[in-house]
């Protein structure tokens, strides 16, 4: 059967034997058959014709069939090479170099970026793929190779349609006819994008490991029994001595362990080489003894790797140290990988031991099916997986994370899951092949490390300072927060590296290369107390000159410079003014026409005074220095002077306020005082103003006393026209009308109501023409006095609103001018009427009281209050109403209103000025 077949693999020889051996058996079979069957020569010519001419048919027949049936092997044997190379992304080509045809394999297109095979394919268009910083290199090696009749080899990258970036491989040989020239060249190009990444993901992998093993705070030692040497770390050589160079020359381990005993153990141990921590005696270079715990694990080239901790100085913490190594050993058996295999012909899946750990199961008692594998997913990423799943059957590859629930314990893991589809020789799926690792911790620190970033990102971008990082080789700028970029004044997109920074920041030529060489030369020194400058000049954008402060900080490992500025231009204009205005300023203070002090806001002590503070309080310079400046404040105002002094020492001027002080003759006067923070000598203090306002204090309350004692008048006078005058016409308009009431009766009903409507309405203007009357001049105050009138005005209040008006007064005894007596009841009458239309109170309570100096009546409700610090705040009429009798009587007012606190009114008016008591 073997020989049949082989018989049928056509080549030329085969279909001549073919040929041949169909040849002789139609001449020998087809004679004999013509003898027997016509025995007449003519005839038999005759059809010896017919039998040729059928033979070239048949042989023709065959020959077609023969031909056919090899081209289809041959086209089938092709497709199959080129579905083969295709699967590993490799295609052939071929260019004829007198006609520069190019004859490509079936899927050469597909390397390329294309989405269908080009009808042509020439040398140019292949020239036009490459990415143009590799085209002439790849050019030059193709000439290069057809002159020399060498083989050619070149790596490269192309550019696909779409813009997708891959790397090529292209290996190739020269073809030469009998006389030796060149022809043709033929050769495969194999896309190496994968492997390229991987080349260089290894070599960053080697990198960190390079740098981790030097850095890492542990030792390690690395022996390759080929070479017989023995590679140790940075924390080996400070941990016992010995550099790798000492150590090329030396025994190490007869050094470490001169016991022969001990030696045995480490090289058993060594040998093993099975990743347990065993502890050691180890001298070290200096031969003092140390205690170390080693562990050893092998690789697959018999390289061994020893992990040591020295231990000596934390035995007091050996509880702590075995736990982080019970960890460490943990981390050596988990790695977290485990693979799944399932056949898509029969359902067979295989699934590795590490599966079932991460899943939580048991392999023995709760073996997995596919079904099984879907249950573990997440719900909610669970349709996800389904789509990404259908696109992986499309495409032949998944890879992608996902949560799965594990088994019992309901906890959710994040798995990297890769799969990839396999396929069979006639392209039906065959199996897929997967891997899953567990990436819960990954997850975690990029969250946390997209956290910090973010934090970092926020903390550069509000620091109160600019901030830049460049990198040292290239100047390139890599982060730069706003700041900086308003203290240069230059948009981040503008200074983008060092040589842009010093052209712009420095516009003066001259000065940007005297700046330029200072700095480079400071920061080429690598010492950081050089890499500072103070007072250096820049322009901004605008044409702007600042002064600015910077500060450089260098990161050499990470070839990082940060760059740190402040805007002082502020500042050093304002030391410039200061020191030009010092002298002024002393000038100023002392030949001020108004009194000034300065003071110590620590212990409140005077520190100096002008002429005019002597003249007017009438203490000497000396007595002054011996006093604080409660001293020259009342006893009884000392405490809110504190309170002032302390929410001042937060501001640098304070708003001018009214105050009382005290002379030295024990004169009270009335100031207005205004505070500002200055530096005297050196130290923080606080200068006062003082503008003795007593005379305009004085000249205030009677001008005050007049408006209110005209206004009392005007109102009397008021009162009295409407008392005698309007009052009696309208009484006598009401008596007429009442006197004809009974003879209404003749009128019609319309004018009878439309009469007792008028006589209704003539009424209530008589009523509220004596109650306008009486509120004018409230004849209650004159009857009775002030306690009784605003008695009687808080039992009415009481009695027409449902409300809680309590009243408390100590003043029977106490005579009081009428003038005190009406403005102390009117502000009582205004702030009552205020409180009830408005506070929403349920209760309000009036006080009238007396002390040794001052007549203070009180209003407060427990109402809905109002918000004063709002900057739409205005006071009402009735409260400047209020203020002003007030202080018409030489008194204060005082007002203190929260939302949902309620509202206080006092009226303090000094006794002294206008009583006498019993």
């Amino acid at each position: 059967m073997k020989k049949f077949q082989k018989l049928f693999q056509l080549n030329a020889v085969n279909i001549a034997f073919i040929y041949l051996v169909t040849g002789i058996l139609w001449i020998l079979f087809s004679d004999q058959l013509l003898a027997f069957i016509i025995t007449d020569i003519e005839e038999m010519a005759r059809y010896s014709t017919f039998k040729g001419i059928l033979y070239v048919i048949v042989t023709a027949i065959l020959l077609y069939l023969l031909v056919d049936f090899s081209n289809k092997r041959i086209k089938s044997a092709t497709k199959s090479v080129d579905e083969a190379l295709d699967s590993v992304k490799i295609a052939t080509w071929s260019i004829n170099l007198e006609t520069n045809r190019n004859i490509t394999s079936r899927y050469h297109y597909k390397l390329f970026g294309l989405k269908e095979r080009p009808k042509k394919w020439n040398v140019q268009d292949f020239y036009d793929s490459i990415h143009p910083d590799d085209k002439d290199r790849v050019e030059q090696a193709f000439i290069e190779a057809i002159e020399t009749k060498t083989p050619y080899k070149a790596e490269y990258r192309i550019i696909w349609p779409d813009g997708t970036v891959r790397w090529m491989k292209s290996m190739g040989n020269v073809q030469e006819n009998d006389q030796g020239e060149t022809t043709s060249i033929s050769g495969i190009i194999q896309d190496i994008t994968e492997q390229v990444d991987l080349e260089e993901k290894n070599k960053r992998r080697q990198e960190l490991f390079e740098r981790i093993f030097e850095q890492i705070p542990v030792m390690i030692d690395i022996y390759d029994p080929e070479v017989n040497q023995i590679r140790v770390n940075k924390a080996f050589e400070e941990t016992l001595g010995w550099t790798n160079e000492e150590i090329s020359e030396i025994d190490l381990l007869a050094a470490c362990y001169p016991d022969p005993e001990l030696k045995k153990k480490a090289l058993k141990v060594m040998a093993e080489a099975d990743g347990e921590w065993h502890t050691f005696e180890v001298l070290d270079k200096a031969g003092n003894t140390r205690i170390q715990e080693w562990s050893n694990i092998k690789l697959s080239d018999d390289t061994t790797i020893g992990i040591g901790l020295d231990v000596t100085d934390i035995k007091q913490k050996e509880q702590k140290l075995e736990l982080v190594n019970r960890r460490f050993r943990r981390a050596e058996k988990i790695g977290k990988i485990g693979h799944i295999e399932r056949d898509l012909k029969t359902g067979e899946i295989t699934i590795s031991q590490n599966v079932y750990n991460l899943a939580g199961l048991e392999k023995s008692s709760e073996p997995l099916d596919f079904e099984g594998i879907l249950n573990l997913i997440h719900p909610e990423d669970f349709d996800r997986f389904l789509e990404v799943r259908e696109e992986a059957n499309i495409k032949g590859h998944l890879n992608d994370v996902f949560r799965i629930v594990k088994h019992g314990t309901n906890q959710t893991i994040y798995i990297h899951l890769v799969s990839e589809i396999y396929f069979d020789s006639d392209g039906n799926p065959d199996f897929v092949a997967s891997v899953v690792q567990d990436v819960t911790q990954v997850k975690e620190y990029e969250r946390y490390i997209e956290e910090q970033k973010e934090l970092f990102e926020n903390t550069i971008e509000n620091l109160p300072i600019g901030v830049a990082v460049n990198h040292i080789d290239s100047g390139k700028v890599s982060l730069m927060n706003q700041r900086f970029s308003k203290i240069y004044g230059w948009p981040k997109n503008v200074i983008t590296d060092l040589d842009t920074f010093f052209e712009k920041a420095y516009q003066d030529e001259e000065y940007r290369n005297r700046i330029k060489e200072m700095v480079l030369e400071d920061i080429g020194s690598k010492k950081p107390e050089r890499m500072q400058w103070k007072g250096i000049k820049i322009t901004t954008q605008t044409g702007e000159e600042r002064i600015i402060n910077a500060k450089n900080i260098p990161v050499y490992d990470q070839n990082l410079m940060i760059s740190t500025v402040v805007d002082v231009t502020a500042q050093v204009e304002a030391e410039k003014r200061l020191a030009e205005s010092e002298h002024n300023y002393r000038l100023l203070f002392q030949k001020s026409p108004q009194p000034m002090l300065i003071f110590n806001p620590d212990d409140l002590s005077i520190i100096e005074v002008n002429e005019s503070a002597v003249r007017h309080y009438g203490y000497s310079r000396e007595e002054f220095y011996t006093k604080t400046i409660l001293d020259i404040r009342p006893d009884e105002d000392k405490e809110e002077a504190k309170q002032v002094i302390k929410n001042d020492r937060e501001t640098t001027m304070s708003e001018p306020f009214e105050s009382r002080h005290i002379k030295k003759n024990g004169e009270i006067i009335n100031v207005r005082v205004t505070g500002s923070s200055i530096t005297y000598f050196g130290k923080n203090y606080r200068l006062v103003l003082v503008n003795d306002i007593t005379e305009q204090k004085q000249a205030e309350e009677m001008v005050l006393a007049s408006l209110v004692e005209g206004e009392n008048k005007e109102r009397a006078r008021i009162a009295q026209e409407l008392h005698d005058g309007l009052g009696q016409y309208l009484a006598a308009a009401n008596m007429n009308l009442d006197s004809v009431q009974g003879q209404i009766s003749k009128l019609d009903e319309r004018k009878q109501d439309q009469f007792n409507k008028g006589l209704n309405l003539l009424k209530h203007a008589v009523s509220e023409t004596a109650q306008i009357s009486r509120n004018l001049m409230p004849r209650v105050v004159d009857d009775y006095g002030l306690a009784l009138a605003i008695e009687a005005l808080v039992d009415n209040y009481s009695t027409t609103n449902d409300l809680d008006i309590s009243y408390y007064q100590n003043i029977r005894d106490l005579e009081l001018p009428r003038e005190v007596q009406f403005n102390l009841y009117r502000i009582a009458q205004e702030a009552l009427s205020n409180a009830v239309k408005y506070s929403k109170a349920s209760q309000i309570n009036v006080q009238l009281i007396k002390d040794e100096l001052d007549l203070i009546l009180t209003i407060d409700d427990n109402g809905i209050g109002f918000d004063t610090s709002d900057p739409d705040f205005t006071p009402g009429l009735g409260l400047q109403t209020i203020k002003t009798r007030t202080g018409a009587l030489g008194g204060h007012f005082e007002f203190d209103s929260k939302p949902g606190k309620g509202t206080l009114i006092s009226a303090i008016v000094p006794i002294n000025k206008h009583t006498n008591a019993h």
